[in-house]
């Protein structure tokens, strides 16, 4: 039996997601290890020890609309810093990816812009704030595209709309009483 060299550095949790090929490969080496054990009693443990420390790792990649549904919700917002925080939440749901990869996704930005967005002050413009989100989905492997992508850019601009008709104060204006 080899040793495991412990948790592997550089790793992602995400890494460790199959696509659906790859789930039909794992599960034919399965087959294939159940057909050895059968004929080849000697190796049993190993080949047990080895489909054990597989089935704990592999995954299958969920789809987009399960993946959204771990996403933070920009609803939950009550003012800009509320929104700045979720932003960043939703950043480390999508794996923790640079500023610079963000940035680098069409139409191309800077990494100080996408920073701006989660960590400055004031509430960040909607274009940035959607090639941010935008980044994000694509760094998770959600196409925004899709509809699941695209009904959650929607919910960002709604909570980006929310927010920025609020004042500095944090309730949203309304008129004057008159009376």
């Amino acid at each position: 039996m080899i040793p495991s060299a412990g948790p592997a550095t550089g790793f992602r949790p995400d890494d460790l997601y199959l696509d659906q090929l790859g789930y039909r490969r794992i599960r034919a080496l399965f087959r294939a290890s159940l057909y050895a054990l059968a004929q080849y009693p000697q190796g049993r443990g190993d080949i047990e020890d080895t489909l054990r420390r597989v089935a704990m790792v592999v995954r299958v990649r969920p789809t987009g609309a399960e993946r959204l549904a771990d996403f933070p919700r920009p609803e939950q917002a009550a003012d800009v810093e509320g929104f700045r925080e979720l932003l960043r939440q939703l950043r480390l749901a999508a794996g923790e990816p640079a500023f610079a990869t963000l940035a680098a996704k069409p139409p191309v930005g800077s990494a100080s812009t996408m920073w701006n967005v989660a960590a400055g002050t004031g509430a960040p413009t909607w274009p940035a704030t959607r090639k941010f989100v935008r980044g994000c989905l694509e760094e998770a492997g959600i196409d925004p595209a899709s509809s699941e992508g695209e009904a959650y850019l929607y919910d960002w601009e709604c909570g980006w709309r929310r927010i920025r008709s609020r004042p500095a104060g944090g309730r949203p204006e309304s008129a004057p009483s008159s009376g």
